[in-house]
């Protein structure tokens, strides 16, 4: 089954989110009849049925996110396009999904993908890097390189995956070969002991990544 989490999907998600939180209307010329390429748009449908949407409603879901990514790429190609800060990014795609009933599920990779993916699929772990690469501003806030701290989101998400991946009752033991593992494949994660620290406590960390 193909992962939601590829290159052309993560930057089909920022460009749509993009539009969604601005209040782009889709009714521009590039909008107008827009569709996503079909190997992404295959993609995309996959992971929307998975998230809990029928066939005739992820048409439909993907008609919607196509022509929203043409509405930013409308203005981004005519050079008027203000910046989107992670966090942003991260609301809006909590609206979208709580709008189409849909929520993060334990084992599943949810579309739109969280922005600590986006940085990772298109910005090499750099959020301002991700937004250039797919032709948005640069918003000033993104991390300084080197700076290898993770935002409390980014925990959350982490202690979720590791619990979907390897149980709720998972001792804090098998955290650090987890986290090891995610980084071999291009996701890093707080450390062990970070995760401790931000949350108090193991039984805290595994609560707050309990499923949403």
């Amino acid at each position: 089954m193909p992962s939601p989490q590829t290159v052309p999907a993560a930057a089909t998600a920022v460009r749509f989110l993009y539009a969604a939180g601005a209040g782009l209307p889709s009714a521009g010329p590039e909008a107008a009849g827009a569709a996503l390429p079909e190997a992404e748009a295959r993609v995309i449908r996959a992971a929307l049925v998975r998230q809990g949407a029928d066939q005739a409603q992820a048409e439909a879901l993907l008609s919607e996110l196509a022509a929203g990514a043409a509405a930013a790429a409308e203005v981004i190609a005519a050079g008027e396009a203000s910046p989107l800060s992670a966090e942003a990014y991260d609301a809006a795609r909590a609206a979208w999904l709580t709008a189409h009933g849909m929520s993060a599920r334990s084992g599943l990779r949810t579309w739109p993908p969280t922005s600590q993916t986006v940085r990772a699929l298109l910005g090499a772990q750099y959020w301002n890097d991700a937004m250039t690469a797919v032709g948005l501003p640069a918003s000033g806030r993104g991390r300084q390189r080197g700076n290898t701290r993770f935002s409390a989101a980014d925990y959350a998400e982490a202690m979720h995956d590791f619990l979907a991946a390897a149980g709720s009752s998972a001792p804090f033991a098998a955290y650090a070969p987890w986290a090891k593992g995610e980084a071999s494949a291009g996701r890093p994660r707080p450390s062990g002991a970070a995760v401790r620290k931000q949350f108090g406590s193991w039984s805290a960390a595994k609560a707050a990544g309990a499923p949403r």
